[in-house]
């Protein structure tokens, strides 16, 4: 049997010491933490070039045209409360 500290380890101060590395490089201070993140994040999640050609010839075999028009329909509202019969 596997002991739990083993695979789940207490923090260290040495990863703690890396949520800094989130926070804007001084040079974009300005621009604020929200707008660092979605930078690195746009940079981490971008698709690489064989998957941009795979989404391409998708498109391409479908005849997608621009513009393109997205259309969401919503059916119900489950965030309200339901009304109490009477």
């Amino acid at each position: 049997r596997l002991s739990h500290a083993k695979h789940n380890p207490p923090p260290s101060t040495e990863v703690l010491e890396h949520y800094m590395d989130w926070r804007p490089l001084p040079a974009f201070n300005e621009l604020g933490v929200f707008w660092w993140n979605a930078q690195l994040l746009h940079f981490i999640l971008a698709p690489n070039r064989q998957l941009r050609d795979m989404v391409s010839g998708a498109q391409a075999a479908m005849g997608w045209r621009h513009p393109i028009v997205g259309v969401h329909v919503r059916r119900g509202d489950s965030c309200k409360l339901k009304a109490s019969p009477g």
